[in-house]
């Protein structure tokens, strides 16, 4: 070998890079390729092998009594994660069912509100056979779906937990398909939102599970499988009523599934947060926080914090009460969507009784006040939800759901935000305080705080201005866990 020859040769590479890198494009022209790399890699088939292991981590049971079936974990905002599956394996017409999730070695059992079922007797466009539930999860961190559009030639497989007890599969184990043809692609959706046919036995439990492609995406959601008997042509119509016309052997030779595209293309899903690409439909990872308040991220003044609170509180005002002030309690703005609308997160027992309320804000200089509508009332939580419309831009505060035992301690600052009346006027207090008491496992997040300020409402920051809890009566936070049980995960997606 010669040596002298290769020293030159790898000193004058050395001296290319150093050139490349020096130039105006190299970062653009590293990053294209890079991006390149990640395409190719994501456009890899992947065995069925694989794709099973992957189904394991993607795919939930939902329980209920003695029965289950399918979900996949869909997507996530932080600690809460949303589950989508058929309304069909929700049964029991409850508030919540328990779910197993796959933490990478055991199952984990937890409590699922239902967040959205769509009515079996709504219009054409809206009947489809889907749901959505919500966990929280403060200690695990789980990894949600990716999806996309199922592309002509592509094979895909099902996955679920069959309630069969017989072989191949053991009885409430995960069961992945083989790799299949896609049998019909209908023109349009028949009833329920299917349209998306394979020669896959999709069995009871299984509904509600993902349908992959080759690559481990998500094409669509299994629901509907081989019909045993009366198989005739009125099993499969056209959302307006008339009758598929592929041949009726093919028809029920076939297991279906609702596509991607359909969910993604209705206007009641679009909190999920995806977006379409060329042809393709990816996820989008969702913001860790409602929106950013000007205070987030340092220890702010005692005057930032004044100011931060004028503008996210509001006073809730009962006009049909006797006095003259007409003051019910005091709540704090959580969340805002397009078209100006507001949700008002507050006390129960501000708004215990069905009536008209108006919410208007702390700011002396804005002495506007607006109907409000009572969203959700719980008792149970101690919390309330409400809603108003506004042209002006109010502040969002930042929300934690959860509590960084390393950053939020006994001992750690807070602030205690709520309202006095002084003869005529309703007076925004500011306290600080410190907390006594932190507790946040996977069934209980509570803080206390060590003295008692006499406010039947009000709302909690810590010493950054983050939101942490809403003022209880009784001395202690209601944690912001507690209000992810009762709010609609829309809601949640600040636009």
């Amino acid at each position: 070998m010669n040596w002298r020859l290769l020293i030159l040769g790898v000193g004058f590479s050395c001296m290319l890079l150093m050139r490349l890198i020096e130039t105006p494009n190299f970062l653009v022209l590293a990053q294209t390729i890079f991006q390149l790399s990640l395409t190719q890699k994501s456009s890899i088939p992947l065995s069925e092998s694989n794709l099973c292991k992957l189904a394991k981590i993607n795919t939930v049971r939902i329980l209920d009594g003695e029965f289950w079936g399918s979900g996949i974990l869909i997507q996530n905002r932080g600690t809460v994660y949303y589950i989508l599956t058929n309304r069909h394996v929700l049964k029991g017409n409850k508030k919540s069912y328990p779910i197993q999730v796959f933490d990478g070695n055991n199952y984990q059992t937890y409590e699922a509100n239902v967040s959205k079922i769509f009515s079996k007797n709504s219009s054409a466009e809206n009947d489809l056979d889907l749901a959505i539930l919500q966990f929280n999860s403060p200690l695990i961190s789980y990894q949600t779906a990716e999806i996309e559009q199922w592309r002509q030639g592509q094979k895909v497989l099902a996955a679920g937990f069959p309630m069969t007890p017989n072989p191949p599969h053991k009885r409430g184990n995960i069961f992945c398909t083989s790799l299949a043809d896609v049998s019909l692609q209908l023109k349009a959706p028949m009833k329920q939102g299917y349209q998306l046919g394979y020669y896959l036995e999709v069995q009871n439990g299984m509904s509600g599970g993902p349908l992959f492609n080759e690559q481990g995406k998500v094409v669509g959601i299994n629901g509907k499988g081989r019909p045993a008997i009366f198989v005739n042509r009125n099993l499969y119509l056209y959302r307006d009523g008339t009758q598929v016309p592929e041949p009726l052997e093919v028809l029920k030779s076939s297991s279906w599934a609702i596509p991607i595209q359909t969910i993604v293309n209705h206007r009641d899903l679009q909190f999920l947060s995806l977006k379409r690409d060329g042809n393709s439909v990816t996820s989008i990872p969702l913001p860790t926080t409602i929106k950013t308040p000007v205070v987030l991220g340092t220890q702010a003044s005692n005057e930032n914090i004044q100011k931060l609170a004028a503008q996210i509180t509001v006073k809730i005002i009962r006009p049909s009460l006797s006095d003259s002030i007409k003051f019910s309690g005091t709540g704090v703005i959580i969340a805002k969507k397009h078209g100006g609308i507001y949700y008002v997160l507050t006390n129960s027992n501000v708004v215990f009784t069905q009536d008209y309320y108006e919410v208007g804000t702390y700011n002396q200089l804005d002495t506007k006040q607006y109907p409000a509508k009572i969203i959700s009332n719980r008792p149970d939580l101690k919390l309330a939800l409400l809603q108003f419309s506004s042209s002006i831009n109010y502040q969002v505060p930042f929300i934690r759901y959860s509590y960084n035992p390393n950053t939020l301690t006994p001992e750690s600052s807070i602030y205690i935000i709520g309202a006095t009346i002084l003869g005529k006027t309703i007076q925004l207090n500011i306290t600080p305080s410190k907390l006594t008491k932190v507790v946040n496992s996977q069934n209980e997040a509570k803080l206390m705080y060590n003295n008692f300020i006499n406010l039947s409402s009000g709302i909690i920051l810590d010493e950054s201005g983050n939101l942490i809890g809403i003022h209880s009566s009784t001395g202690d936070v209601i944690p912001l866990n507690d209000f992810l049980k009762m709010v609609p995960p829309e809601v949640l997606m600040s636009n």
